[in-house]
């Protein structure tokens, strides 16, 4: 085990924090459990765990969130003993939460609070899915998808780099997000979806909202509202799909159907956002490929191509033109990556067969790096943390 000086302190021996103050499924304060223990334990990384009683100013009371709400005061659902704590530099408070909501809106509601509540500031933490959160004081980055992927599916299949596969391009979409839908679309009207695992889920979108604090589909929609005109006829094909796992299984990350990755050349990652307040996002829908030796093209938020590669992945330049990672514009980058899935689209099964095999080093380099002992990384926000 490596060392940490990292403790956590639990509420009547659980490790769902505020668990009795959440008033229904999706109310206030939108917790879940603790996670942020369980990717240290997978990383061999040592920790403590204390309850409220014996806790001191080097322990860190988790509310791990599903959802951050600007509107809601979370010391009101505090234990009145946590609170007493808190305020009395007795105890501290962390929050981690796996999205890309603005972190400097974050850290000005959570200033706004400690000053309501007469709480220091740095007796609060936030640890946050945007990479952007590594420069504000009193914040990390953690990219809670990789490791929570990493832990719900453990099985990593053996490369198929050299057999060859049925299918052009793999395209996964369940929630519906106008730019996906839109992609989605455009491909099936000019007949490009034929020869490749494409589907289309329509589920509802919860995260719709108009608080212009909280990314959404709506800040969306309006990017990319003139990319092109839906048909109706589209929509009587919805849903679209690639296998036959129903709605609820699509979001159960423990499940995997393998021939979406093993017997198809290439990846369009859809990913969650294309936008995130000036850092990167990534979730399990980046690292499937990854995990599974496929190459991949990410349409996602600016810069996603260059974080992978900082952290030690390979991506796939010459093979395609990687310039669309650095476009700011939301509506260029569609473009860039619509013009590259009809390439790939329109070139001949052969043809993607021989890049796919030219491809070998980086596509085993990157399975092989995604299941890398983390603990560097880990450590690193873990020391953030804790000074």
């Amino acid at each position: 085990m490596n060392m940490s000086n990292i403790k956590f302190c639990i509420e009547n021996n659980s490790y769902f924090n505020l668990k009795e103050q959440q008033s229904q499924a999706y109310g206030a304060p939108y917790v879940m459990p603790m996670t942020l223990h369980k990717f240290l334990d997978n990383h061999l990384i040592n920790y403590d765990i204390v309850d409220i009683e014996d806790a001191d100013y080097s322990a860190w009371y988790n509310i791990n969130l599903y959802f951050f709400d600007f509107n809601c005061d979370y010391f009101t659902y505090l234990n009145p003993r946590v609170l007493y704590k808190i305020r009395h530099n007795e105890l501290r408070l962390l929050f981690t939460y796996g999205e890309p909501d603005d972190p400097y809106a974050i850290d000005k509601r959570l200033r706004d609070l400690c000053e309501a509540h007469d709480i220091d500031r740095e007796s609060i933490f936030f640890v946050s899915g945007n990479t952007i959160a590594d420069s504000i004081d009193g914040m990390a980055y953690v990219c809670e998808s990789e490791y929570l992927f990493e832990i719900q599916n453990t099985v990593v299949p053996d490369p198929t780099i050299f057999e060859r596969k049925t299918k052009k391009y793999t395209c996964l979409n369940r929630v519906h997000k106008q730019y996906r839908k839109e992609f989605v679309y455009n491909l099936w009207k000019d007949g490009l979806t034929d020869d490749a695992y494409v589907s289309y889920g329509n589920v509802v979108n919860k995260d719709t909202s108009d608080d212009v604090t909280i990314i959404n589909d709506g800040f969306i929609k309006y990017q990319t509202k003139d990319i092109d005109h839906i048909s109706k006829d589209f929509d009587r094909v919805l849903p679209m799909s690639a296998d036959n796992l129903n709605t609820d299984n699509h979001n159960d990350h423990s499940l995997s159907v393998d021939y979406l990755f093993t017997d198809s050349y290439w990846n369009i990652v859809m990913e969650t956002y294309l936008d995130a307040t000036g850092g990167v996002f990534l979730t399990e829908k980046t690292f499937k490929p990854i995990k599974y030796g496929q190459p991949f093209v990410i349409l996602g938020t600016t810069d996603s191509l260059e974080y992978l590669k900082e952290q030690g992945y390979k991506t796939f330049s010459p093979w395609i033109d990687e310039s669309y990672d650095q476009e700011k514009d939301i509506r260029f980058r569609w473009y860039a990556i619509m013009k590259i899935t009809r390439k790939i689209a329109r070139t001949s099964l052969e043809d993607l067969h021989r890049q796919h095999t030219e491809m070998t080093s980086v596509i085993l380099h990157n399975q092989a790096w995604f299941k890398r002992n983390k603990q560097k990384e880990l450590l690193k926000a873990i020391g953030k943390i804790s000074d």
